[in-house]
C-alpha cells in the first residue's frame, strides 16, 4: 500500500475474503495512519499478528471501532455492520516491511447440506451427536447455524397404489410406471465445526485457549483432516443414516494453512535502505525540476493508469494539455459497464486521473423471460441502477405459476432467475379420487396455485362414506387425500323390523353404531318365548340382523327323568325357563332320600338338562345303631361317631359279649349303618395282660411273651418279676385271665453294676463290667475305651447263671487325631496346645509352640501313645525377643542398652525410635531376633541438638558443632581454651588444654607447688548442670585441668520414649537427677491399664529408660468363646495382669453349662478357652433305660447338670411299673 495522506480512510470490498492475508503500509512517518474498512460477511473473529510475531497482541483487539489515533494493528470485527476495521500507522520499521500485519481468520469448517426429510422430522441434537461420532470429535464442536425448510420436485419410484385405473386393461391388469414426479420435503442446514482446543493445547504447551500461530496452524491441520472425513462420508451411506434421510452436501469450506515462508519474507536492507533516509517527495521534486520545468505540459501520447470497477487500463487525453490543464476520458473506454467521464489533469508534466464520476451503467431495455412453457418480455423498473435486484410475479409470464422471480441489473445487462416460480394446476388437469374402491376424476374449477388446496365431499363418490377429501396442488401436480372419508354409521333412533319364529317386532337403535361394527338386543324383545341375544350389524349406514343365537324356552309342562343311584324321578321347572336360564338349589333328597345337596335344571333350546354333580350320598349319625350278635349275646351297636357314605368304624367284640375279643366293623351306606364284618373269638391272654408274681423275694408284674389262647399255657420273662434273673416263668390263661405257674427255669443275670471280671490288655490286667445287663447264657460287650483310655475295639463277655467271663477282645491303642490337646511347659511357661496333624500310635506329631508360650514360635514334636500326647523336646520352639533380651549399641563412642519396644518374633526385624533408649537421639533403629537374642540389624539414629549453655539453654547448638572458651573463665590462674562440642544432645568438654603457672619446687604444704593437686567443684568449674570434682595438677611449673570426674545431670525438661505393646509414651525425670542415678516409677503412671515398673537412668546428661511394663486386660475387655456351638462374648469380673488367668463360669455364658471358661491375658489381648464347658441334659431329652428284660424310652422331666444325677419315675418309662430311676 503506497503512502497515504495523514488521516485517510480506505474502504476495501472483495468478492471472497482470503482465509489468511498480509497488509503492509509503505510509510516511514509515525504521524501517518490509515483506517481500513473491509467488507467482512463472516461471524468468525480474526487474529492479527504484527511484525512476524507468533502470538497476537490481545491489546490490539478492541471493543469499539478503531480510529486513526489508535496503534498500528488495532482492529475490531463488527458483526452487525459486516465490517472488519483495521488501523495502520507509518513507521521506519513498517516501511522496511518489519511491521507487516498478518491477518488470520479463526479456522472453522463451513458446511452446507440438505436432507431429504421434513423439518418436523429433523432431530437437531441427535444429528449433532451422530455426526460427532462419525467424525470422532466432541458434539459441542458442531453447531447448526441455520435450519430452513423447502420442497422440490423429484422423480420417485412408484408402487401399485400409485396406479391409475385408466391405464388398467379389461382383464384387470394395471401397468405401474417405474417413476413419477413428486414433491419431496427438504431441510437445508448451515453447519459450523469449531477448532479443536486439544490441538491448540498440544501445539502451545498446554494452553487450550492459545491463539498463537502454532495453535492456529495445528487447529487448521486438524480441521483439514475433519474435512477429508466429511468428504468421504458425503459419498457413503453413514451420513444419511446419521441425518435420517438422503443427504446432499452443496458446499464445504476448508480452512487454509498460511504460507509461513511468504508471511515471514521481508525486503532486504538494500531494498529499503535508501527509502529509509531519503525524502521521497523532495527527491521527486528535485528530479522533476532537473528533467522538466515546473510549467511543463502533458502529451496526448502518454496516458495515466486508472481502475474502473474491477478493470484497470490507460486513460488518454484528447489533446496535449498545458500545465494545470484538464480533460476527460470516457469511463466506458476502461470498463464498458460504466458510464460517465474520467477527469484528467496535468500538473508539472504529470498526468493524473480521477474516476470518481464513473458509475455502473443501469438497465432500461426489456428482457425475454421464460416461465414453464410461456415466454414474455419483461421491462425493468424505471431508473434501475446496476446492482439493483427487482422482484416480479411469475404469473405475469405464465398465469399457471405462482411466486416471484428476480430481475438483476449488472452494468447495463438485465438478467433473471425464475427458479423460485412454482407451477400451478390448470382446470384441464385431473386427478383420480378413490373412496373404498369407487373412483372418479376431479379437476379444479380454476387455476390452483402451487401449495394451495381444495376439497370435495366423500358421499357423491361413494354413498356409503361421509367426510371431506383434500386436493392439493404442488409444483403442477395434483394429489388427493381421501383419509378424511369414513364409513357412514347407523344413527341412534334408526329402526329395523326383526322376525323370530313367526313373530315380528320393530327394533330401534339406542346409540350410534359405526359401520363395520355391531350391537346386540334381547331375543325376548322380538319373541317372548325365546331367550339369549341377537346381533344388529351396521354396514355403510344400513342395518341388518342375525337371530341365529336366539334359543327357545322351557315351560312348566316340560318334563325330564332324572336317575340318582337306584331311584328315577320325573321333574319339571317351577316356572318357564328361557333358553340358557337355570333353576338353582333344588334339594337332591327329592330324587333319593339317601342323598343330600342340591341340583339344577337348565333350559337349552327348549330341552331340559339337569346337573346332579352336587348331590352326594348322605352319611350316618353317631347315634345310628345296628343289632349285632356275638356268641349268645345280642346288642345294639352305635356308630359312636358321624360317618360319611362308604365310611366305617371298628368296635370291640367285648362290648357285645365280654368273653370275646376281636373287632366289629360298622359301615355306613346312604345314611344307614350295618355290620360289615366280624373277627370275634373267645378272649385269649395278650402280651399286654399281666399278673403279679414273686421270684427270689422280689415281686413284679409278669407279662406273657406271646398271646396265650384260653385254656393254654405259655411263659413270661423272669426279669419282669426280678430284674436280676432271666429265663421263662410259666403262665396259664383261662378265658383271658392269667395265672403264674412254675419259676424253676429262672437263672441269675450279669449286670453292669453287680458283675465284673478281669481282662488282660497289652500285658496289664483291667476290671471289666458289661455295658448292659446280660441274661443267663447270653453274650454282651464293653467298649475297650471304657476299660482303659486310649484303646479302641470291644471286649466280648458271656454270662452263666450270674457268673461273668471274657470270651475275647480286639482292643488296640488308638491314634492321636489332629486337635487333640496337650498340656506342656515350654521355656518355663505352662499351657495347653493342640496337635496339628493326625498321628499314629507310637508316632510323633507337630504342636504349635505359641499356644503354650506366646513368646515362642514354631512347633515341637509330641509323642502319641494310646490317644495321649507327651512333650518330646522344647528345643524346636524358637523364642521371641522381649524386654528380657536387650542389646548394646554404640553411638558416637557411647554404649547404650536397647530393649525391644515390642515382641519380635524369631527371624523377624522391627523398627523402633532411638528415643526409646536415649533422649539424645532421634530417628529409628532396626532390631532383629534370633531365638531370644536381640541384634542390631540397622541403625539410623540422628543426634539431637544441644541446649547452648552460653545462653542458659535459650538457644540450641546443632549436633557435632564445636566451639572454644577461655580457661580463665573457669579459673583465673589458667590459660588456654576449653573445647566444647555437641554430641547426642549433650555438651561435651575437653579442658586438657587449660594450663597455668605453679612453683617448680615440691612442698606438701603448698598446694600450688609442683606435684600438688587442687580440687575444684565441677559446678564451679563447668556450670550448674555438672556434678563431681575437677582437678588442677601442678607439674614442674605448669598447672593442667582434669575434668574427667565431671558428669552432666539430667533435668525434667528432657524426655524419652517408652513403647508398650506398640503404644508410645513420653517419660521424664520428676526432678534434677545426677549422672549415674536412677528413678523408678510405676508403669500405671503412663496408662491406667499398664502394670510393672519403669526405671529412668541418667548417663552424663542423657536420659535412658528401661521398663518391665505390660498391658493388663480390664473388665471392659472381651473375647469370644464357643460354648455348645454358640459364640458368646465374655469379660473378666476383675482386671487380669499380663500372662495371668481368671475363671468365669460356663453357666454365666450359656445357662446350664458346667465348669469354667479360662480367660487368659496377653498384653491387653483377652482369649477364652471354653473347652471344659459341658452341656446339661436338657428337659425333654430322650434316654433308653433297661429293666424287666427290655429297653424302655424315657424323656427327662427336668434338667440334669453335667456330672450330677437326677431322679425320674419308672412309670414315666412304663405305666406298669413303680419306683424311681
Amino acid at each position: 500500500m503506497p503512502p497515504a495522506p495523514v488521516d485517510s480512510t480506505y474502504y476495501m470490498e472483495v468478492m471472497s475474503l482470503p482465509e489468511n492475508f498480509k497488509l503492509r503500509y509503505w510509510n516511514p512517518r509515525p504521524e501517518a495512519s490509515v483506517l481500513l474498512e473491509i467488507f467482512y460477511p463472516d461471524s468468525r473473529g480474526v487474529n492479527v499478528f504484527v511484525g512476524g510475531s507468533k502470538k497476537p497482541d490481545m491489546a490490539l483487539k478492541l471493543g469499539r471501532k478503531p480510529t486513526l489515533e489508535d496503534e498500528h494493528g488495532a482492529h475490531v470485527v463488527d458483526a452487525q455492520a459486516l465490517r472488519l476495521y483495521v488501523t495502520m500507522r507509518g513507521s521506519p520499521e513498517g516501511f522496511a516491511a518489519r511491521k507487516d500485519l498478518v491477518i488470520r481468520r479463526t479456522p472453522t469448517v463451513k458446511l452446507k447440506m440438505n436432507i431429504e426429510i421434513s423439518i418436523v422430522e429433523f432431530n437437531g441434537p441427535q444429528f449433532q451427536t451422530n455426526l460427532a461420532i462419525l467424525l470422532g470429535i466432541p458434539p459441542e464442536r458442531i453447531s447448526v447455524a441455520s435450519v430452513a425448510a423447502r420442497r422440490r420436485l423429484k422423480l420417485v419410484q412408484t408402487t401399485a397404489d400409485d396406479s391409475d385405473a385408466s391405464v388398467c386393461t379389461v382383464e384387470g391388469i394395471c401397468k405401474t410406471p417405474g417413476r413419477r414426479l413428486a414433491a419431496v420435503d427438504l431441510t437445508d442446514l448451515d453447519i459450523s465445526i469449531e477448532p479443536s482446543k486439544d490441538a491448540a493445547a498440544a501445539a502451545s504447551g498446554g494452553d487450550a485457549e492459545s491463539q498463537g500461530a502454532e495453535a492456529l496452524n495445528a487447529q487448521a491441520g486438524e480441521l483439514g483432516e475433519v474435512s477429508s472425513n466429511l468428504q468421504s462420508l458425503a459419498s457413503g451411506s453413514e451420513l444419511a443414516a446419521a441425518a435420517g434421510g438422503e443427504v446432499t452436501v452443496s458446499d464445504l469450506e476448508v480452512p487454509e494453512i498460511p504460507d509461513e515462508a511468504n508471511n515471514e519474507e521481508v525486503p532486504s536492507a538494500d531494498e529499503v535502505a535508501e527509502v529509509e533516509i531519503v525524502d521521497v517527495t523532495a527527491t521527486a521534486a528535485s528530479s522533476a525540476a532537473a528533467e522538466v520545468s515546473a510549467e511543463a505540459g502533458c502529451s496526448a501520447a502518454f496516458g495515466v493508469a486508472v481502475t474502473v470497477g474491477l478493470t484497470s487500463g490507460i486513460a488518454y487525453t484528447q489533446a496535449d494539455l498545458e500545465h494545470e490543464g484538464t480533460s476527460t476520458a470516457m469511463c466506458s473506454s476502461i470498463n464498458a459497464g460504466y458510464s460517465g467521464d474520467i477527469a484528467l489533469s496535468c500538473v508539472a508534466g504529470v498526468l493524473k486521473g480521477n474516476v470518481a464520476a464513473c458509475q455502473p451503467v443501469g438497465c432500461a431495455d426489456p428482457v425475454d423471460v421464460t416461465v414453464g412453457t410461456a415466454t414474455a418480455s419483461v421491462s425493468p423498473p424505471a431508473n434501475m441502477a446496476s446492482g439493483i435486484v427487482s422482484s416480479v410475479e411469475c404469473s405475469t409470464v405464465n398465469s399457471s405459476y405462482t411466486g416471484n422471480f428476480e430481475l438483476s441489473c449488472s452494468m447495463g445487462t438485465l438478467s433473471y432467475d425464475v427458479s423460485t416460480c412454482s407451477p400451478g394446476c390448470a382446470p384441464e388437469q385431473s386427478v383420480a379420487i378413490t373412496v373404498a374402491g369407487t373412483s372418479v376424476q376431479w379437476s379444479p374449477s380454476s387455476v390452483m396455485a402451487s401449495g394451495s388446496s381444495d376439497s370435495t365431499s366423500c358421499e357423491p363418490i361413494n354413498s356409503g362414506y361421509a367426510g371431506t377429501i383434500q386436493i392439493s396442488c404442488f409444483f403442477g401436480v395434483l394429489t388427493a387425500n381421501p383419509s378424511g372419508c369414513s364409513p357412514k354409521p347407523c344413527a341412534q333412533g334408526d329402526q329395523l323390523d326383526v322376525t323370530l319364529d313367526g313373530a315380528t317386532s320393530t327394533i330401534t337403535l339406542g346409540r350410534e353404531v359405526k359401520s363395520g361394527t355391531s350391537t346386540t338386543a334381547f331375543c325376548s324383545d322380538v319373541n317372548s318365548a325365546w331367550g339369549n341375544s341377537f346381533t344388529l350389524s351396521c354396514n355403510l349406514g344400513t342395518l341388518s340382523f342375525d337371530v341365529s343365537n336366539c334359543q327357545a324356552a322351557c315351560t312348566t309342562s316340560a318334563t325330564m327323568d332324572i336317575t340318582l343311584a337306584d331311584s328315577t324321578v320325573s321333574v319339571s321347572p317351577t316356572a318357564t325357563l328361557l333358553s340358557g336360564e337355570t333353576e338353582f338349589n333344588i334339594p337332591c333328597s327329592g330324587l333319593h332320600s339317601g342323598f343330600t345337596g342340591v341340583y339344577t335344571l337348565s333350559c337349552v333350546t327348549g330341552d331340559l338338562a339337569a346337573d346332579t354333580s352336587q348331590c352326594t350320598e348322605r352319611g350316618c349319625l353317631a347315634t345310628d345303631t345296628v343289632d349285632v350278635t356275638v356268641g349268645s349275646s345280642t346288642n345294639q351297636v352305635a356308630a359312636s361317631e358321624a360317618l360319611s357314605h362308604g365310611g366305617s368304624i371298628e368296635q370291640l367284640c367285648e362290648e357285645v359279649n365280654t368273653q370275646y375279643t376281636g373287632t366289629l366293623t360298622i359301615s355306613c351306606s346312604k345314611g344307614a349303618v350295618s355290620l360289615a364284618s366280624s373277627t370275634c373269638n373267645v378272649k385269649p391272654c395278650e402280651p399286654w395282660d399281666f399278673v403279679a408274681a414273686t421270684l427270689q423275694g422280689a415281686s413284679g408284674l409278669l407279662y406273657p411273651k406271646d398271646q396265650i389262647a384260653s385254656g393254654s399255657t405259655g411263659s413270661g420273662e423272669c426279669g419282669d418279676v426280678n430284674v436280676e434273673w432271666s429265663g421263662d416263668f410259666e403262665l396259664t390263661c383261662t378265658q383271658g385271665v392269667l395265672q403264674a405257674g412254675d419259676s424253676s427255669a429262672c437263672r441269675k443275670t450279669c449286670s453292669s453294676y453287680g458283675s465284673n471280671t478281669t481282662v488282660t490288655i497289652d500285658g496289664s490286667s483291667y476290671t471289666v463290667s458289661p455295658a448292659a445287663r446280660i441274661s443267663h447264657l447270653g453274650n454282651g460287650v464293653q467298649a475297650c475305651g471304657n476299660v482303659v483310655y486310649g484303646y479302641g475295639g470291644e471286649v466280648q463277655l458271656s454270662c452263666d447263671d450270674g457268673t461273668l467271663s471274657v470270651t475275647s477282645h480286639n482292643c488296640l491303642p488308638e491314634p492321636c487325631p489332629a486337635g487333640l490337646l496337650i498340656e506342656a511347659t515350654v521355656y518355663g511357661v505352662s499351657g495347653v496346645s493342640q496337635l496339628l496333624a493326625d498321628v499314629a500310635h507310637g508316632g510323633e506329631g507337630p504342636v504349635d509352640c505359641n499356644l503354650i508360650n506366646p513368646e515362642t514360635t514354631g512347633s515341637f514334636q509330641a509323642l502319641c501313645s494310646a490317644k495321649s500326647l507327651s512333650l518330646v523336646s522344647e528345643s524346636a520352639c524358637t523364642r521371641s525377643c522381649t524386654e528380657t533380651s536387650p542389646v548394646q549399641v554404640q553411638l558416637d563412642g557411647d554404649t547404650f542398652t536397647v530393649i525391644p519396644a515390642q515382641l519380635i518374633e524369631h527371624g523377624n526385624n522391627a523398627w523402633q525410635n532411638c528415643s526409646t533408649f536415649t533422649s539424645g537421639y532421634s530417628g529409628e533403629i532396626q532390631l532383629g531376633c534370633n531365638d531370644n537374642v536381640t541384634q542390631v540389624a540397622s541403625e539410623q539414629c540422628i543426634p539431637n541438638p544441644c541446649k547452648d549453655p552460653r545462653t542458659d539453654g535459650a538457644t540450641t547448638v546443632e549436633a557435632y558443632e564445636n566451639w572454644y572458651g577461655d580457661c580463665s573463665a573457669v579459673n583465673p590462674s589458667l590459660v588456654g581454651q576449653i573445647h566444647y562440642s555437641c554430641v547426642g544432645g549433650q555438651i561435651r568438654t575437653n579442658s586438657s588444654a587449660c594450663q597455668g603457672p605453679c612453683n617448680h619446687t615440691q612442698n606438701a604444704s603448698e598446694e600450688t607447688l609442683s606435684g600438688g593437686v587442687e580440687n575444684v567443684s565441677c559446678t564451679i568449674f563447668l556450670g550448674s548442670q555438672w556434678d563431681g570434682m575437677a582437678y588442677l595438677l601442678c607439674t614442674d611449673g605448669v598447672s593442667t585441668a582434669d575434668t574427667s570426674g565431671c558428669a552432666e545431670a539430667c533435668y525434667p525438661a528432657e524426655s524419652a520414649t517408652v513403647t508398650v505393646v506398640g503404644e508410645s509414651n513420653d517419660v521424664s525425670f520428676s526432678a534434677r537427677t545426677k549422672s549415674g542415678d536412677t528413678e523408678t516409677m510405676q508403669c500405671s503412671s503412663l496408662d491406667a491399664e499398664y502394670h510393672g515398673t519403669l526405671t529412668l537412668s541418667c548417663n552424663n546428661g542423657l536420659l535412658s529408660p528401661s521398663h518391665a511394663c505390660h498391658k493388663m486386660c480390664t473388665t471392659s475387655t472381651s473375647a469370644n468363646a464357643v460354648v455348645g456351638g454358640q459364640s458368646v462374648t465374655v469379660s473378666p469380673a476383675s482386671d487380669i495382669l499380663h500372662q495371668g488367668t481368671l475363671n468365669t463360669t460356663c453357666d454365666g455364658a450359656v445357662s446350664g453349662y458346667a465348669n469354667d471358661i479360662v480367660l487368659t491375658c496377653s498384653e491387653g489381648v483377652l482369649s477364652a478357652d471354653a473347652s471344659a464347658c459341658k452341656a446339661p441334659c436338657s428337659t425333654g431329652s430322650d434316654v433308653t433305660v433297661n429293666f424287666a428284660g427290655s429297653p424302655h424310652s424315657l424323656s427327662l422331666t427336668s434338667q440334669i447338670l453335667h456330672g450330677q444325677t437326677g431322679t425320674e419315675s419308672c412309670s414315666d418309662a412304663d405305666s406298669g411299673y413303680m419306683g424311681d430311676i
